[in-house]
C-alpha cells in the first residue's frame, strides 16, 4: 500500500507540467549540456550547437535530459550519448 502510494507520486511528478518541479523519468537525469554535437549517419559531424546563455557573469549550458550517468572511479568509462 505505501510501496504503491510511492510510484504514484513519482509518476505524478514525472508528468508535473511545471518543469521546475518535474522529476525525470527512472534511468534518466538532469544534466547542462554546453555543445551538442549533430552527426550525419555515416558519423560525419554536420554542425556544433553551442546551448549556453549567460547568467549573470558565467555562461550556463542548457539542461537536458539525458541517460543517467555511470559512476567514475579509475576506469575509463563513457555515457551514452553524452560526455
Amino acid at each position: 500500500m505505501i510501496l504503491q502510494a510511492l510510484v504514484d507520486y513519482y509518476d505524478r511528478k514525472c508528468a508535473d507540467p511545471d518543469p521546475m518541479q518535474r522529476l525525470p523519468s527512472f534511468g534518466l537525469e538532469e544534466k547542462e549540456i554546453a555543445f551538442v554535437l549533430e552527426l550525419a549517419a555515416h558519423g560525419q559531424l554536420l554542425t556544433i550547437t553551442d546551448t549556453r546563455q549567460q547568467q549573470g557573469k558565467k555562461l550556463v549550458g542548457q539542461s537536458f535530459r539525458v541517460p543517467a550517468g555511470v559512476k567514475k572511479t579509475s576506469g575509463i568509462a563513457a555515457n551514452l550519448l553524452w560526455d
